[in-house]
């Protein structure tokens, strides 16, 4: 009698292209805006652009705009040399120079900020944005951004909401630093805080933790920030390479992975270490850092941009039914929905939330994410009168809805 492979039907099937379940035009995108893999065999890419000669490029075209990935489209298609129908390329150049713009109008915004806390010598990691963009592109413009991402201590955010207060922005959740209850119900809940200025309209997320859930990879409280020079002269302090790589894994695993811009953020702050580097790498994190996180965005990469899977990753899938189960959820996230977002999608925030279950790494952590759950009302509208209510108040609410529609 035959045996049957121990491997998970999803992970062999990650070899294979075409993916079936994949349209051809995210399939296409996906290979198109993959990082290259340093010291890896790239010569299949030659043939990226003569594959979507029968493609719907409207199509991918929306799909990078949707993930986010209309810089790095642009780049593939200059780098193959190979020209689109002119109204697709019409509309690429001038999504392209509206990234361009919005990263450049960011790094001013940044650069204040950066400057207005030192000042007040408060402490500032910048998360993402555009320190991530010079570090792996070395220039701007080549990301898409639509928020700048803080980090304080705990006890600075007090006084870093004056800062932000002082410079034009505002709370969306009314929520100011001298409403003291209200901050700190907000921080004990909540990792950040987001605010809007009042005349530009760009928007700041001022975080004290990095993740709603406190026991989702801790930072050590010795860490030591390194410090960037931007080519401006501007000197920010950002998350230790290490941290990085974690944090951008956690961030996409925690969304679902609905975004192929966060993935190729990862891949290719990945890609320097060799296939060699992410394999100790991999074997290096823990359940508690988001080893299953990372596991998740390597299967990704395997699937999507080609990527040779390092063995331990094949191994923990293999005893592991939580991170195929990633896997299937987050492919579901990025390519089911075709140019729709997650949340217009049926069921897409519920596939979202389930993946921050199958992350749990201890009792600790599932308890504070099933009490998030239970207590958030963050979806009801303002003055809503199911709010007081919790958990029972969102079923409520969600069965008066869908009794009014029918």
């Amino acid at each position: 009698m035959a045996m049957r492979s121990a491997e998970p039907d999803i992970i062999r099937a990650a070899s294979l292209q075409p993916d079936p379940s994949l349209s051809p035009e995210f399939s296409l995108l996906a290979r198109f805006v993959a990082p290259a893999l340093a010291g890896a065999d790239h010569s299949h890419t030659a043939n990226d652009f003569t594959m979507g000669r029968d493609i719907d490029w409207n199509i991918v075209l929306a799909l990078a705009e949707r993930h986010r990935v209309t810089p790095a489209l642009a780049s593939a298609i200059a780098r193959h040399r190979a020209g689109l129908p002119s109204p697709v390329q019409s509309r690429l150049d001038k999504s392209l120079a509206k990234a361009a713009f919005d990263e450049l109008a960011q790094a001013a915004l940044a650069r204040d900020i950066v400057a207005a806390f030192r000042k007040r010598t408060i402490g500032l990691i910048l998360l993402k944005g555009v320190p991530l963009s010079l570090r792996l592109h070395g220039r701007l413009g080549l990301r898409v951004s639509r928020d700048i991402d803080l980090l304080v201590a705990p006890s600075d955010v007090p006084s870093a909401l004056d800062i932000l207060t002082g410079m034009g922005f505002r709370s969306r959740q009314a929520l100011e630093a001298a409403n003291a209850r209200a901050l700190h119900a907000q921080m004990r809940r909540h990792k950040d805080v987001e605010l809007v200025h009042d005349e530009r309209q760009q928007v700041v997320e001022l975080h004290w933790r990095l993740f709603d859930n406190s026991h989702l990879m801790p930072l050590p409280e010795n860490m030591v920030a390194p410090e960037v020079t931007w080519p401006s002269g501007v000197v920010c302090s950002v998350l230790p390479d290490r941290f990085n790589r974690l944090y951008l894994a956690n961030h996409g695993a925690q969304h679902g992975w609905s975004r192929l811009k966060w993935l190729i953020d990862f891949a290719a702050l990945m890609a320097p270490l060799r296939a060699e580097g992410i394999a100790q790498f991999y074997s290096s994190v823990s359940i508690a850092e988001g080893r299953r996180s990372v596991a998740q965005a390597l299967l990704l990469c395997h699937q999507l941009f080609g990527w040779p899977l390092p063995e331990q990753v094949r191994a923990d899938a293999r005893r592991d039914w939580r991170v195929t189960m990633l896997l299937k959820l987050a492919l579901h996230s990025m390519a089911q929905g075709g140019a729709q977002e997650i949340e217009d999608i049926r069921f897409g925030a519920t596939r979202k939330n389930i993946s921050h279950y199958l992350l749990w790494s201890s009792p600790r952590y599932l308890a504070r994410e099933m009490m998030f759950d239970l207590t958030d009302v963050s979806a009801l509208p303002e003055g809503s009168c199911w709010r007081r209510w919790g958990a029972l108040g969102r079923v409520a609410a969600w069965i008066a809805s869908h009794g009014r529609r029918s």
